[in-house]
């Protein structure tokens, strides 16, 4: 019986031998994956504030670029149109004499001055207006 227990308390011993050296190895592993992982964290950390750096500058870059451009455009912008005037449709108006004269509302307008109503007789040679009560007349040509 000695050998029996002698051989049981070898086997207990090599076996806390093994599970020393498999704890032992255990913890190794785990502080090398914990390193690891530390190493791992440092680098993403270390590389994404290089990222934001670059696109800090990138922004920067590209504030500067839109001010030039912005400031471009200022420069090449004409100043503020006004609104343009409605112009008149193109119907123009002009009489002719039997004789061979022409004569346009604004020449009319232009001889008579500020009335009321003109009335065009080319066959007497003569612009008829009135203004108000008065009542007068100019030649044509």
């Amino acid at each position: 019986m000695a050998t029996k227990k002698k051989a049981n308390e070898e086997v207990k011993a090599t076996a806390k031998k093994v599970a020393d050296k498999v704890t032992a190895t255990e913890i190794e592993a785990k502080k090398t994956v914990r390193s690891t992982a530390k190493q791992t964290k440092a680098k993403v950390a270390e590389t994404k504030a290089k990222v934001e750096k670059k696109v800090a500058a990138k922004k920067a870059d590209a504030k500067e670029v839109k001010a030039a451009v912005s400031a471009t455009k200022a420069e090449k912008k004409p100043a503020a149109k006004k609104p343009a005037a409605k112009k008149a449709p193109k119907n123009e108006v002009i009489i002719q004499s039997p004789m061979g004269g022409v004569i346009t509302p604004a020449e009319v307008l232009a001889k008579v001055g500020p009335v009321d109503q003109v009335y065009v007789r080319v066959d007497e040679n003569k612009l008829y207006w009135v203004k108000g009560e008065e009542t007068g007349s100019v030649e044509i040509w």
